[in-house]
């Protein structure tokens, strides 16, 4: 079972003691990040968002082996997401603090020279506007 904590770290705990076996520190990315959604938990990797709510704080998508709990990559999410993280095949998604809606693929693909690939929507208030770019950067673990 995953936790995540308000002082930035994620916790791997043991259902059937309650110990604590694994620590993954977010403060190492960047001044104050948070937990707050709830992990995405599959038999090959474990996907969690930070966030910092401070005008200039960033947070992370991070992507752990979930057979040796290291971790894979992290996509830089602007200010970071509070949300669940939510699949569908082969890709996941959560919402940033600035409402940008992120795709990313959950593994990286045999053939792909990249980590991994994201898509940010940019969604207007307005109706009749609607604006795609794909933005954001990754850094390998």
């Amino acid at each position: 079972m995953f936790v995540g904590s308000c002082n930035g770290v994620l916790h791997g705990v043991d259902r059937q003691t309650g110990k604590v076996r694994w620590t993954y520190s977010a403060t190492n990315d960047g001044d104050k990040p948070e937990f707050h959604g709830r992990p995405l938990v599959t038999s090959d990797v474990i996907v969690v968002g930070s966030d910092d709510r401070r005008p200039e704080g960033v947070g992370h998508v991070y992507a752990f082996d979930a057979s040796n709990l290291k971790l894979m990559w992290k996509y830089r999410a602007g200010p970071g997401t509070m949300t669940d993280v939510l699949r569908f095949d082969r890709t996941v998604y959560v919402v940033t603090l600035t409402d940008e809606l992120i795709a990313l693929d959950l593994l990286p693909g045999p053939c792909s020279g990249r980590l991994a690939e994201a898509h940010q929507i940019r969604s207007s208030l307005s109706t009749r506007r609607r604006r795609s770019s794909a933005t954001g950067s990754f850094s390998e673990a």
